[in-house]
């Protein structure tokens, strides 16, 4: 007979069922919408300053390096880099 599934085991069937719940559609809809959404000029500087923590984006070879100047999260994603 076969062995009794291993912890590891149990963990990912257990993962895959979970994913299997999440409405992953809307979710990504939702992403998609945030990430075009147009920032007031004030609002730039916060919540895009969080967005370049969160996935560690440098503005340091970025053209401009000011984030008041990306419209959106997906501008800033999108950015042009500075020529060497």
């Amino acid at each position: 007979s076969d062995p009794p599934p291993s912890e590891m085991d149990t963990f990912v069937l257990n993962a895959y069922s979970l994913a299997t719940l999440i409405p992953w559609r809307p979710l990504s809809r939702a992403a998609g919408w945030l990430h075009d959404l147009r920032l007031p000029p004030w609002a730039r500087p916060p919540l895009l300053g969080l967005y370049a923590r969160a996935l560690g984006i440098s503005l340091a070879d970025a053209a401009p390096a000011e984030l008041r100047a990306y419209e959106s999260a997906g501008a800033l994603f999108a950015r042009r880099l500075r020529p060497d």
